[in-house]
């Protein structure tokens, strides 16, 4: 942000130089700017139109003096567990998303994915959206990205997330009704008619 600042200053500051110096050698330049801006008419002459003139120019130039910022690559890992805390081995690479995804597996739930960041709109960085989807659990979507309001309770260091244990919770399986007209068991000691 700073070398962002210090490249516009520069860019307006700059030219005043040659403006003061042709303001004090040409007072009487014919040298004009003029036309419409944003539905005013302008007409600007001397040095101050030569100023404006590159000041509009550094302004509607956005891209050359803070270019959007590059691809970076980081690194999530973790450890899922059970409500119980024990863990979860991951037996499958599928039990894990990540788009773009460089996955590794180990014994014991301990899981380590390489994702990239792309530029958005803003300046600000894209982060992707990690998903555990492990048979008989719920399945869990995290948000990388550590200003998103959903964002994991990580720690988040020189481009790696630690996201700690991933506690997932188990499916609930509904309890057995049987359906409309099927026969129902007999007490104790009755006989079936």
């Amino acid at each position: 942000m700073i070398q962002h600042i210090s490249i516009l200053a520069s860019i307006l500051l700059l030219p005043m130089l040659p403006a003061y110096i042709l303001f004090k050698t040409l007072p009487s330049s014919s040298a004009t700017v003029s036309g419409p801006l944003q539905g005013l008419q302008l007409k600007l002459g001397g040095a101050f139109g030569g100023y404006f003139a590159v000041a509009l120019l550094a302004v509607y130039a956005h891209s050359i003096w803070s270019p959007a910022p590059a691809y970076q690559v980081w690194t999530v890992s973790g450890n899922l567990v059970d409500d119980h805390g024990t863990p979860i081995e991951l037996t499958d690479p599928n039990y894990v998303s990540l788009t773009p995804a460089t996955l590794q597996i180990a014994p014991g739930g301990f899981f380590q994915a390489t994702f990239f960041t792309s530029p958005s709109p803003g300046g600000s960085e894209a982060f992707p959206l990690l998903s555990f989807k492990l048979p008989n659990f719920e399945a869990k979507p995290i948000p990388l990205d550590p200003s998103s309001p959903g964002a994991a309770a990580a720690t988040v260091r020189n481009q790696n997330v630690f996201l700690g244990k991933v506690p997932l919770t188990p499916l609930q399986a509904p309890a057995y009704e049987p359906p409309p007209g099927a026969l129902k068991p007999l007490p104790a000691g009755q006989a079936y008619q």
